[in-house]
């Protein structure tokens, strides 16, 4: 939904008209409410226990933080578009029309989640649908049409591309954390009532999704990290972040964590700068890596000249200096796959600051076992 947009903020929300709809469709009614619904069907968190009488506010919920957003930013849109009070679960009356016949939970590879809806129209007829929510970056290859703020789909031209790609980046800045929400009609896909095989097929119909909206979610680094930050640097310890999020996102919440101050005097600079994840204003990233050959030509090296090579920089040095100026760098888990042992030295040896976006757990682990194996390091992996 490009041509509007909505907050949960209540003084913005206040102000938001929504249109009063009798019921709702995947296939007829408006941009927000099939934003919002789409946002509530396909959702891995749930409401617990007793909701009645509750607000959305004051029910508990069970699910990670992103997907807990999204459904009370979904619960809360539907109740303005149905017009019904704010202590009414909406899953039970949507279930009358919308049933749930097959799920892909959210994972780190995937970077998306998956529900097959089977929709019951008041005729009648039934439909399925495949809704999906995730990483726009991920799922905007698959996108053939956008819907307009009408409810109409267009097709995804390239200026919507470019459109989509620069509202991602802008939000990503600011550290919001950025979903796309798709849809697509499986009336013409046969499926299998095999649950093996029926996830085959939805892998391979992951195409000309419909692209209903975006919603972004800020989710701040908590109160105390920066004195935690602070804390661990002063004992001389570099910390790395890694994350699943987009390399924007990543960034800009690692500097949040930092606190800026730019004087000339380096003494003062640097002291200043050992507060954050990222205290630079510059970063390196995979293109800054002054490699003096390919990664083809350093797997080519012979035995004889790596050991020339470990001689010469044994491997428990390979880690910053006190004195060495401070250095950032960033990197995704799918450059990870593009580096040489070279690559790897040079990385933990040079950097103070680094941060890897968009891996996977396998990813992670990598990252770990080649940082034990350079500079005498001992590894401990923590949650900010």
């Amino acid at each position: 939904m490009f041509d509007g947009e909505y907050s949960l903020d209540p003084d913005a929300a206040s102000e938001t008209t929504f249109v009063p709809e009798s019921s709702l469709s995947l296939k007829n009614s408006s941009s927000l409410p099939q934003l919002a619904l789409i946002a509530r069907l396909c959702n891995g968190a749930k409401f617990e226990g007793d909701t009645h009488g509750l607000s959305i506010l004051e029910r508990k919920i069970k699910g990670d933080p992103t997907d807990t957003a999204v459904l009370q930013f979904a619960e809360g849109s539907l109740h303005k578009c149905l017009s019904t009070d704010e202590s009414t679960d909406m899953l039970p009356l949507l279930s009358e029309s919308f049933k749930k016949i097959f799920e892909i939970p959210f994972n780190s590879r995937n970077k998306w989640m998956m529900s097959i809806i089977q929709e019951h129209d008041k005729s009648g007829s039934t439909q399925p649908w495949m809704l999906i929510k995730g990483a726009p970056d991920v799922l905007s290859p698959s996108v053939s049409y956008i819907l307009d703020s009408t409810g109409e789909a267009v097709p995804f031209s390239p200026a919507q591309q470019d459109r989509l790609s620069r509202l991602q980046n802008q939000w990503s800045s600011e550290g919001q954390r950025v979903i796309a929400v798709c849809k697509r009609s499986l009336h013409a896909v046969k499926l299998s009532s095999d649950e093996t095989e029926l996830e085959e097929i939805l892998y391979d119909e992951l195409q000309d999704l419909t692209l209903v909206g975006l919603i972004s979610l800020r989710d701040p680094p908590r109160a105390d990290v920066k004195d935690a930050v602070k804390t661990i640097r002063a004992a001389g310890v570099r910390i790395f972040m890694v994350t699943g999020d987009f390399m924007i996102t990543a960034v800009a919440i690692a500097k949040q964590v930092c606190l800026y101050l730019r004087h000339s005097w380096r003494y003062t600079y640097y002291m200043l700068l050992q507060v954050g994840i990222i205290s630079q204003d510059r970063y390196d990233t995979i293109n800054n890596l002054a490699r003096s050959e390919t990664s083809s030509d350093v797997e080519k090296m012979t035995k004889e000249s790596k050991e020339i090579e470990v001689s010469i920089r044994a491997v428990a040095d390979m880690k910053p200096k006190d004195d060495d100026p401070i250095r950032a760098l960033v990197l995704t888990g799918d450059e990870l796959e593009k580096l040489s042992t070279a690559d790897w030295d040079m990385i933990l040896a040079d950097y103070t600051e680094i941060v890897f976006a968009r891996t996977t757990p396998d990813q992670k682990m990598l990252i770990v076992e080649e940082t034990k194996k350079r500079g005498d390091n001992i590894v401990a992996v923590v949650s900010f």
